[in-house]
């Protein structure tokens, strides 16, 4: 047995770019004096409005198998709190699933484009046992309660897709069930240097309904949450990645809040590289004014000016050619890169807008990316795009784009913990 160890440098760097609007850079330290914990300090923009975020995750909560992830941040115009504990996983046989999950925010500004104001509270409490096993998959019930309190008012209009006012107080009692997949394989072309990324094979979900009573209007309420996705290998060079998302608010009459969200990816081995194509798509139903339409996985949203960036529905579709450039730093790889992308947004962008208008754009760039050399992190991209064909609304020049890639399995999870 030769057991080969590398000294390295648990303080790197951080940058998130999100096309929402919510960006941060900063300093990471992922071994803080040696306990294991992670400790982050970063400066972020959330809507124009600078913050101080500091993130603290602990792998062994009060010393016990339990991981805790603990977020704030502090903005000019106030302030937000996240926090998620869960058993810590040993494997996808564990007996349990338990998880405690809860975030506040309280904002209030007076922006160029609006005057808005934010309070939310929400939290979840989830107990998940083992129902069921077998050497291809596992099954765990999802039992426990939620609670939401919501109050967002935008005065201006043009600026959102939605109503201007939500006032939501949700309380309900969350059923669900959940199957994790038990194949994995081993891949060594996905990352930089032929690191082995495990990959789960097979079909997983989990769905959660919450049942209870919305207080404000005094009616009964169903809370809808449901992620379900499969990854496969139709070969040893290529992988296929298959997600989709439903979530919402139902009454007897109306749904707030919801969306339908899909996508698709693929990624092939090729000389010196690989190949990727994603397509996505997703179709928001009343959704609350801080809420954005596929946020995290379209490169183009960025290009889309503010004042029509919102939409209904999105749609976006790409495909890269990647080629490893460069391979001498200790944590990161840089690829260069050749791709298209096609992106598309319909439907309400303010009161004055014609409910059939349509923003799109067709581009061809060039790129750079920081393709961090283990797995769980995705590549920061640096885009040079240029439109072949866009909207009147869009200009017809060079536009420099930078953003950060999810990881494979960065979004493989229920709408109730995505950052928005």
């Amino acid at each position: 047995l030769t057991v080969r160890t590398t000294d390295v440098w648990t303080t790197r760097p951080r940058l998130n770019v999100r096309a929402s609007g919510n960006n941060s850079v900063g300093f990471e330290e992922r071994n803080f004096l040696g306990t294991g914990r992670s400790i982050s300090l970063s400066v972020a923009s959330d809507l124009g409005v600078l913050a101080a975020v500091a993130q603290v995750s602990d792998p062994f909560f009060l010393g016990r198998d339990i991981a805790a992830n603990l977020r704030y941040a502090s903005y000019g115009d106030g302030r937000s709190l996240r926090g998620l504990l869960q058993n810590r996983e040993r494997s996808v046989y564990d007996s349990w699933r338990n998880t405690i999950f809860f975030s506040t925010s309280r904002r209030a500004a007076d922006l160029d484009t609006s005057v808005y104001t934010l309070n939310r509270d929400a939290g979840t409490v989830l107990v998940g046992p083992r129902i069921a096993a077998d050497p291809r998959r596992v099954w765990y019930a999802l039992a426990g309660i939620e609670y939401e309190n919501t109050a967002l008012h935008v005065d201006n209009a043009a600026s959102l897709v939605g109503p201007e006012d939500v006032d939501r107080r949700f309380r309900g009692i969350d059923l669900g069930l959940g199957r994790r997949t038990a194949r994995y394989a081993a891949i060594d072309w996905l990352v930089p240097r032929k690191t082995l990324v495990d990959v789960p094979l097979g079909f997983e979900q989990e769905t959660v309904l919450g049942l209870g009573r919305e207080e404000v209007v005094g009616e009964a309420m169903l809370h809808g949450d449901s992620w379900f996705g499969r990854m496969f290998l139709p070969s040893p060079t290529a992988l296929v990645v298959a997600d989709g998302w439903l979530s919402g608010y139902f009454t007897a009459h109306d749904l707030l809040n919801g969306s339908m969200r899909g996508s698709l990816a693929t990624f092939v081995a090729a000389p010196g590289g690989q190949w990727m194509a994603r397509v996505a798509g997703e179709r928001l139903f009343e959704p609350d004014p801080d809420v954005r339409a596929l946020a995290t996985i379209d490169p183009l949203v960025r290009f889309i000016s503010p004042s029509t960036r919102l939409a209904e529905t999105g749609f976006t579709a790409s495909v890269e050619r990647s080629w490893h450039v460069w391979d001498r730093l200790s944590s990161f790889a840089i690829d260069g890169a050749l791709f298209t992308t096609y992106s598309r947004r319909e439907g309400n962008f303010g009161p004055d807008a014609d409910a059939e208008s349509a923003v799109f754009a067709a581009v061809v760039g060039v790129g750079i990316r920081i393709v961090p050399t283990t797995s769980g992190v995705g590549p920061g991209r640096v885009d040079l795009v240029y439109p072949l064909a866009r909207s009147s609304t869009l200009p017809r020049r060079l536009f420099l784009s930078l953003n950060v890639a999810p990881w494979l399995g960065g979004n493989r999870h229920r709408d109730a913990y995505r950052e928005r």
